[in-house]
């Protein structure tokens, strides 16, 4: 039985608990309409090694959701977007890919915004901008990995 472990942003492949292969590297799709924070945590998870796809709206996101083959590993989204919010465009993509997991960045109280629009659960997480480089590197492994961090989770109290 194959087993999935993480690193550096590529998927590798362990059979019987030995390394076969690496594989293609993790996709995040990346929505932020600050194009300067866009660019930064874009090129802060490509350094990482991972495939990120940018947008800079609700509309371009779900559009490059629907065209992109595979779907994605990891959506991270800013909460307040033109034309729609954040969390509506999590709950449309998650409506597409029920697994997905979700982190929500913003320097607005996008925590409760997400709350109340029922965005709770451990695949959904939550940093505030400004954020630190290492902190938010440390967060997407975590999620991707699977092991998330229950402070930052939208369930978290």
């Amino acid at each position: 039985m194959a087993n999935w472990i993480w690193e550096s942003g590529m998927r590798a492949t362990t059979v019987a608990g030995v390394r076969v292969a690496k594989t293609e590297p993790l996709e995040i799709l990346l929505v932020d309409d600050e194009i300067a924070d866009l660019e930064l945590m874009c090129n802060a998870l490509r350094k990482e090694g991972y495939k990120v796809i940018p947008a800079s709206s609700y509309l371009a996101g779900i559009n490059t959701f629907r065209f992109h083959t595979g779907g994605f590993d990891l959506l991270i989204t800013d909460v307040s977007l033109p034309e729609n919010n954040g969390c509506e465009l999590a709950r449309d993509l998650l409506a597409l890919q029920p697994r997905l997991k979700v982190l929500f960045v913003s320097a607005a109280a996008g925590a409760e915004v997400c709350r109340f629009y029922g965005m709770i659960g451990w695949e959904v997480h939550f940093l505030q901008k400004p954020v630190k480089r290492d902190k938010f590197l440390r967060l997407v492994r975590l999620i991707l990995e699977n092991h998330g961090d229950p402070a930052l989770t939208l369930g978290a109290r």
